[in-house]
């Protein structure tokens, strides 16, 4: 399975060395001109841009290629199991034309049932979902039990999760941005290139709009908040109007008792909160899923476990902060490297502006040429 983890490019590479393209998954799509396979690289995709990315967007993507490194064991295994997380910038004379992806696994598509009979392999979008079963075994998909409807949003709400710790918005929550496994419900979420870290321009999904944010105004983790949750009220009733997925949860809990009782209870709050505080954090969310689909006794591998609190590795990671000269640094001048907080590493020696041996030995010296002088100015005034 190729992945973030396993890839053989570079952070930058030229759109030239990646030899010829090979079978195309989609043109004119949301911001790619096209997304193809690399006949020279099994497994791998380019996603090829309409115009070539700003010098903000340049940034962006590089820090956003770079993040996984910097994540501890836990949260990079979700990233190479369940997302399509970039793993190169691609350059054409100097612009930014793409990015280089791996291809989601064969475990994500099936034999679809077209209309007129004919079977066609494709991919399992999470749309499929927000259908009733009726609906997916007419097209040849086994309908799909409540624990492995939970057991597929809990993986999703997982991935929703992991952005949140790491203070990335994604806002693409929608059908077609979601792939899911029969086989073991996990799931594969795709577009993470235009992640970013801190609020965004809110995209325009139809059907998925924030009734608290306004079209075309910056966006932050609250809409995802927002549209997770609704996209798990949508695919555990396979309802796919607002009102009547929640409504039909609401019913569904009741039926069920305190299974799915805690995810109600945080979806409808995510869903109808009149403030974007009062939404849930993902992490709640992704727990109470978890907790049902273990509590229902179903087979369930999840895209990551989760690990309980105080595991070193998995930590906050926060995007670094840019860096810049002290006030007095000349412009264009190294700067200076910073002072240990306790010089070679014992608290007890203190700091050369805080009680250093040296700083001592300074005052001691001050205070005998003081004296000195004293003792030869009264010698001087008896004569």
């Amino acid at each position: 399975m190729t992945s973030w983890s396993n890839s053989p490019f570079p952070g930058v590479v030229d759109i030239g060395t990646l030899g010829p393209a090979g079978r195309t998954l989609g043109e004119n799509t949301g911001e790619s001109r096209r997304v193809v396979e690399l006949s020279n690289h099994p497994g791998w995709l380019l996603k090829e841009y309409y115009t070539p990315a700003t010098p903000t967007d340049i940034r962006r993507l590089d820090e956003l290629i770079e993040l996984p490194r910097r994540m501890g064991s836990v949260d990079l295994a979700m990233v190479n199991r369940a997302t399509g997380w970039p793993v190169a910038r691609v350059t054409r004379g100097g612009g930014t034309v793409g990015v280089v992806l791996p291809l989601a696994p064969a475990r994500f598509s099936a034999e679809f049932r077209l209309p007129s009979g004919k079977p066609q392999v494709r991919t399992l979008l999470i749309d499929l979902l927000a259908m009733p079963d009726a609906y997916l075994t007419e097209r040849g998909i086994t309908g799909q039990a409540p624990r492995d409807r939970m057991a597929v949003c809990a993986n999703v709400a997982a991935v929703g999760a992991l952005f949140e710790r790491h203070h990335l918005v994604y806002l693409d929550w929608s059908y077609a941005n979601i792939f899911w496994s029969r086989v073991d419900h996990c799931v594969f979420v795709i577009d993470i290139d235009g992640c970013s870290f801190g609020p965004r321009l809110q995209t325009e999904n139809i059907n998925w709009s924030d009734p608290l944010v306004p079209r075309k105004h910056m966006a932050g983790i609250e809409v995802d908040r927002y549209r997770v949750a609704l996209l798990t009220a949508r695919c555990l009733t396979g309802r796919r109007e607002t009102p009547a997925a929640t409504a039909a949860l609401e019913a569904l809990a009741a039926q069920d008792g305190t299974t799915t009782e805690a995810i109600t209870r945080l979806v409808v709050q995510a869903v109808s909160a009149t403030s974007l505080d009062g939404r849930p954090k993902l992490a709640e969310l992704h727990g109470a899923l978890a907790r049902a689909v273990q509590g229902s006794g179903g087979t369930w591998q999840p895209t990551v476990e989760p690990p309980p609190d105080g595991v070193k590795e998995w930590r906050e990671i926060r995007p670094p902060a840019a860096a810049s000269a002290p006030p007095d640094q000349p412009p264009g001048q190294p700067s200076r490297p910073a002072q240990p907080a306790h010089p070679g590493g014992s608290p007890e020696t203190g700091s050369p502006e805080t009680g250093s041996p040296e700083t001592g030995a300074g005052i001691v010296l001050v205070v005998t040429v003081v004296v000195v002088l004293i003792v030869i100015l009264v010698l001087v005034f008896k004569h």
